[in-house]
């Protein structure tokens, strides 16, 4: 993990540390994901519980960017994913609301019914046929209510899928250079340890580089 930055006006320094355990013997410990443009000549590496033997900045084609990778998430198209799944989950909600409109509308014509009924009872006035058309509002209500659950089970999904895709187009993003890099570590242990490693590199023109960022945790 990152553990410190110190950001000046034409480079950054940045400091990792990576801990885990190691048996007795020589290890190659890979740390991913760190900016290409680092400078490789301020590369420095120091263990606790360890000897360093060799530290490096291994560069190649960002994944997205290798054919071979397989990797089809360009982050235009994921953006063009987005806007359709918007405008799904858009006409999902308009659904629930027309449906509740309904529901309303459909509940004061029945409390107005059942008014006028007891009016007309309260006067000895025959209601014909009125209780076939409540049965036939209840009815209506009830298909009302079946489409607003279904359209509102509809809006949670593409919220769901929505999420998903936002963490894709994160990804995309993050790759969406022609370089990645990562590190690499050979270190040896005279006996089973956990050790601690410390990295610091240089990164330059980090205040004005867009895919180069420092998360510290």
């Amino acid at each position: 993990m990152i553990t410190a930055v110190t950001v000046l006006e034409d480079r950054a320094n940045i400091t990792r540390k990576h801990a885990q355990p190691v048996a007795a013997g020589q290890h190659r410990i890979v740390i991913e994901r760190v900016s290409p443009v680092l400078v490789d000549k301020t590369l420095t590496a120091a263990a606790t519980g360890a000897r360093v033997l060799d530290v490096r900045c291994e560069r190649y084609l960002a994944p997205w960017r290798d054919p071979k990778s397989g990797s089809t998430d360009k982050p235009a198209a994921l953006r063009d994913e987005r806007v359709r799944l918007e405008r799904d989950r858009d006409a999902a909600l308009a659904r629930v609301e027309a449906a509740r409109a309904e529901i309303d509308g459909l509940a004061a014509i029945v409390a107005a019914a059942l008014h006028d009924m007891a009016v007309g009872a309260s006067r000895g006035t025959a209601v014909n046929a009125a209780g076939a058309q409540l049965a036939e509002l209840d009815e209506i209500e009830a298909q009302a209510r079946a489409r607003r659950i279904d359209a509102e089970l509809d809006a949670e999904d593409l919220d769901r899928a929505l999420a998903r895709l936002d963490a894709r187009i994160s990804a995309a993003d993050a790759e969406s250079v022609d370089e990645a890099a990562r590190l690499i570590v050979d270190v040896i242990a005279d006996q089973a340890t956990d050790i601690v490693l410390t990295i610091g590199y240089v990164v330059p023109g980090a205040a004005w580089r867009p895919y180069h960022r420092a998360v510290l945790s």
